[in-house]
């Protein structure tokens, strides 16, 4: 199909980000939509495995396919002694390399690029009406996309509009626009004011790993890619003032609801039992679960992360770490492996963008550097999802490309 990857792009974004997928119960087995998307792009890589070959350097593709047979090694391993549990905890690694071994076989002109940027920023458009129409309670919102989740701090509401993989998206598209508008490929009142409006979501709402994972990616990028412009900052806070004096005029009675929710948020982070402190001591505990040969391969899939926090909180569920995540289900050979190719991507791009003399490329090289960043802190603290698969196999196959097609030799490779 002619627009495949667009679909496949479309599909992925609707139900990991805008719809609450509903299962269907096949043979005890509750499947998601998702869960078909990740089977379909399977399947389409096994039949495209030449062309991924293709696209990757010989050193990422062997460390992507000796982190993938680990994965599947340990999954076989749970799934014949724990049955679908093991699926169920599978199932974030399958979403996540099923996109990125599927991205990654194909080509990307600078035409389908734009494209795919274009879908982005229609979903980013879309995730800040629902983030409004939550913060407003609206009742269209909250019955149609959950609504707000609350948490109580220092006897302030926190309210979130958002979930952690919705706000991570929309400062992905932030850090796109924003990198775009200080190379001066982005131009326009309108763009400058829709950049500011996606700030003012991601502050709003409220998940604290993606304000630091945000705010560290553009502090490290602009000083390493030399991109800091004075003047464009000082239009972009002007246009922030600019939608912050709108919502006064508009709902000046929710300043004071708002100052609340964000005064919660940050003393929260700070206090006796807060979701840090809580992580923290959970992945003390988590660390310690591999042993013997485990510790280089990882625990099959199925095996139980119980741990008890010290305060009485127990959690049976995600390690809350894309890093502990990986080294319990692939060890210290899977997290090198994986941990190698995301820097290898920041490397690389940093590298190339010195090199190479369309603007385009160079804008596109500055926010993968930028969105490498951000993902190596964001993860920290959350899990992995099928949308940055997507993003880094996309990454993948156009570094190669674009390496190939400037004749660049390094030792890198």
């Amino acid at each position: 199909m002619k627009n495949e990857r667009l679909v496949i792009v479309f599909l992925i974004l609707l139900f990991s980000i805008i719809i609450n997928p509903v299962s269907i119960l096949i043979n005890s087995f509750n499947i998601y939509p998702n869960d078909i998307i990740a089977f379909f792009l399977i399947i389409r890589f096994v039949f495209r495995l030449k062309r991924f070959k293709q696209n990757l350097v010989p050193s990422t593709k062997r460390m992507l396919l000796t982190f993938a047979l680990i994965l599947v090694i340990n999954f076989l391993i749970g799934y014949h002694t724990y049955s679908k549990y093991s699926f169920v905890q599978f199932r974030d690694h399958l979403y996540t390399f099923s996109a990125l071994f599927y991205f990654a076989s194909f080509n990307y002109s600078e035409r389908i690029i734009k494209k795919i940027f274009a879908i982005l920023l229609i979903f980013s458009t879309l995730l800040c009406i629902i983030a409004v129409g939550n913060w407003l309670n609206l009742s269209f919102f909250v019955n149609n996309f959950g609504g707000f989740s609350s948490q109580i701090a220092n006897y302030n509401i926190i309210k979130r509009p958002l979930n952690s993989e919705q706000a991570l998206f929309v400062g992905s598209s932030f850090l796109i626009l924003l990198i775009s508008y200080l190379n001066k490929i982005v131009v326009g009142f309108t763009k400058l004011i829709f950049l500011a409006f996606l700030m003012i979501i991601i502050i709003l709402a409220q998940v604290r790993s993606v304000w630091v994972a945000i705010f560290l990616a553009l502090l490290i990028s602009t000083i390493l890619l030399n991109i800091i412009n004075i003047k464009k900052i000082i239009h972009f806070g002007i246009s922030i003032l600019f939608i912050i004096i709108l919502i006064l005029i508009i709902r000046p009675d929710i300043l004071n609801e708002l100052f609340n929710s964000l005064s919660g948020s940050v003393t929260e982070t700070f206090q006796y039992n807060s979701t840090f402190e809580w992580r923290i001591l959970g992945w003390a505990q988590l660390v310690l679960m591999p042993k013997g040969i485990q510790i280089f391969i990882g625990q099959p899939f199925g095996t139980s992360l119980f741990r008890i926090i010290s305060f009485g909180v127990s959690a049976d569920n995600s390690a809350h770490s894309y890093y502990i995540s990986q080294y319990i289900r692939s060890g210290i050979i899977g997290l090198i492996s994986i941990l190698s190719v995301h820097i290898w991507v920041l490397v690389k791009s940093n590298r190339l963008r010195a090199i190479v003399k369309k603007k385009f490329d160079k804008n596109l090289l500055s926010i993968i550097s930028s969105l490498m960043i951000m993902y190596l802190i964001y993860f920290i603290t959350y899990s992995s999802t099928q949308i940055y698969g997507m993003i880094v196999g996309i990454t993948l196959s156009y570094i190669h490309s674009i390496n190939k097609n400037n004749y660049i030799k390094t030792n890198f490779n």
